[in-house]
């Protein structure tokens, strides 16, 4: 019996991330005509207010919400008293459903109410409604409204957190957001699913400007990025996002910046990179304390330092401002990088036998304590590479260091896994 109380619950499809199924909503509601129950489960409070807010971008007309007071015995009224007169209304989101009824409860008035009135809402609300619910609420609902959840046409489930823009902005290690995991058939169509979602936002005047566009062309052109198609890539950072995101928000900004200079480093263009990173990106992180994404943006000007054969300042970068910041904050994996790297720069000054001992005992345990296979083998190589220079190692000039440095490559490829640090 209860099993098929709850089996209307069902989600209406199996959502990639939670993207997915905001489009699914926004499409749903749009292609609504006249009355059409919609079902959102959400537990977060925050998750809900940024979902309320990008369906509001969406949307031709803003969406009416109605929240339900605490010693409401019936929605309907609520609702009917909050419609306009004088225009259409796009939905009706009905929050606060869940105030005052426990998991537990046999009886609630609200939800009886609901399913004893379900004509009369098809009747006076000539508009989609979308309930909005903690997922607690599902089990009281099913059992004691059943014949007004029969006029469900969805139900969408929001029960992870959204991906916010430090997911694709920052990290390493632990923390590599979801953008660089993906297959390139999953990555092809996430692409496609931003594409849909800027398309919706577009009837609006002030669309380029909404904190979800920004938010969902930033992702793009990091997808770009890691496709290699480059000049996309800065395009859309360059002509999309610095010219219509707020001057407030500078941390978006900043990751702007620099996904073009990734760009130029790839090319080449390694002076006005290196001016981006120091001028337009650290300056940036050092005002909001952001210690970790300092560190990443800093690790990046050693890179390029690292490439104009400067190597002495990009080591001292290493040790003294990267390094430190991962061993506070106790990531292991990026700790163990960030070593990989000085060893580099050693191994291009002919100090063979101190790169050596790094990679075996500074990096090498600690790939195989987390698991890392592909690390693991990294560092196997590089260290017999120093096995086999040997003695006869001489220290190159600096034209030379920058042709032999492990990390100085400037194909589209090597810049791609150094970007994965921020």
């Amino acid at each position: 019996m209860l099993e098929v109380a709850i089996d209307p619950f069902n989600a209406t499809h199996q959502p990639h991330n939670a993207d997915e199924t905001f489009l699914a909503l926004s499409r749903a509601i749009q292609r609504a005509d006249g009355f059409t129950l919609l079902i959102v489960v959400c537990n977060e409070p925050v998750q809900q207010w940024e979902l309320l807010h990008q369906l509001d971008a969406v949307l031709a007309e803003p969406a009416l919400r109605v929240s339900v007071p605490t010693d409401c015995d019936d929605v309907l009224p609520v609702v009917e008293s909050s419609l306009p007169n004088d225009r259409a209304v796009s939905a009706v989101i009905v929050t606060e459903l869940a105030a005052g009824i426990r998991s537990e409860s046999p009886q609630d008035a609200k939800l009886q109410a609901l399913n004893h009135r379900r004509e009369e809402w098809r009747a006076q609300v000539p508009f989609p409604v979308v309930f909005w619910i903690p997922e607690y609420l599902l089990q009281p609902l099913a059992l004691q409204a059943p014949d007004f959840l029969d006029w469900r046409s969805g139900t969408f489930l929001f029960l992870k957190p959204l991906a916010t823009a430090r997911d694709y902005r920052t990290g390493t290690s632990d923390h590599s957001p979801e953008v660089w995991r993906l297959t390139q058939s999953e990555r092809l169509q996430r692409m496609e699913q931003l594409r849909e979602l800027l398309a919706a936002l577009s009837g609006r005047s002030d669309h380029p400007r909404d904190p979800a566009a920004i938010r969902w062309l930033l992702e793009l052109a990091a997808h770009h990025q890691q496709l290699g198609q480059l000049q996309e890539c800065v395009e859309i950072a360059r002509d999309q996002v610095l010219p219509n995101v707020p001057s407030d928000d500078a941390r978006n900004r900043a990751y702007a910046c620099s996904l073009i200079a990734d760009v130029l480093q790839a090319r080449g263009e390694l002076d006005e990179a290196l001016r981006i990173r120091r001028e337009e990106q650290l300056p940036v992180y050092e005002r909001l304390g952001d210690v970790r994404a300092k560190a990443v943006t800093q690790g990046k000007i050693a890179d390029v330092l690292q490439a104009r054969g400067e190597l002495d300042e990009a080591l001292r970068i290493r040790r003294e401002e990267e390094l430190p910041v991962y061993e506070r904050l106790g990531d292991v994996r990026s700790k163990a990088v960030t070593q990989g790297q000085i060893a580099d720069v050693l191994q291009a000054r002919g100090e063979l036998d101190e790169a050596l001992r790094i990679r075996r005992e500074e990096q090498l345990p600690v790939y195989e304590r987390l698991g890392d296979v592909r690390g693991r083998r990294s560092r196997r190589g590089r260290s017999r590479t120093c096995c086999r220079l040997g003695a006869s190692w001489t220290r190159p000039s600096a034209s030379a260091a920058r042709k032999n440095c492990p990390c100085s490559s400037g194909s589209a490829t090597s810049a791609r896994r150094r970007s994965r640090r921020g």
